[in-house]
């Protein structure tokens, strides 16, 4: 591990779950706010998003979501949502231009003060498909960036995990049991 890469790591290790979210969300923000997505409504946005997501839940864990239509603005607090933006960006800062683009995050979107500690479905589905996506041009702060994609075979070892943290968050309270 190179230096840059362990300083990254240690900078997201660092972060309090209300900071971890922030940026999470900021991220999350930052990409929606691409080009590529102006001519969609929220509703369109988070279809597509979803869909793309959907093609690597193996186990059925989305579809169980669309038992609650509301499941994408309920929302999740505290450690569980602090520790699923950690394991994200700490995912994201491992791929190919992901170290500049988390540290680049960090810089940007750190708040010492974060006062949101909440993560949405609709954020969480929004970062797991940050974190899998690819060719997604989008702007931190000044600076302009296109984010690399993954092979396949990484995104679906990746993949999973995230789905199945979601599922656990959001999935009604009568399909947990």
């Amino acid at each position: 591990m190179t230096t840059q890469a362990a300083d990254v790591k240690d900078r997201i290790a660092a972060l309090n779950d209300k900071q971890a979210i922030h940026i999470a969300n900021s991220l999350v923000q930052a990409a929606f706010s691409a080009p590529t997505f102006a001519d969609l409504d929220d509703r369109a946005l988070l279809g597509k998003i979803t869909n793309s997501v959907k093609a690597f839940d193996q186990r059925g864990e989305l579809e169980a979501l669309g038992a609650d239509p509301d499941w994408t603005s309920q929302s999740i607090g505290g450690r569980a949502a602090g520790d699923l933006a950690r394991q994200g960006l700490q995912a994201l800062s491992e791929q190919p231009g992901g170290r500049e683009l988390v540290a680049r995050a960090l810089d940007e979107f750190f708040d010492a003060q974060a006062d949101f500690g909440i993560l949405t479905g609709a954020a969480a589905i929004g970062f797991v498909w940050l974190i899998l996506s690819g060719g997604i041009e989008f702007k931190i702060g000044s600076f302009s960036f296109k984010k690399a994609g993954l092979s396949s075979k990484d995104q679906a070892s990746i993949a999973p995990a995230f789905i199945r943290e979601i599922g656990s968050h959001f999935r009604p309270a009568a399909a947990r049991e």
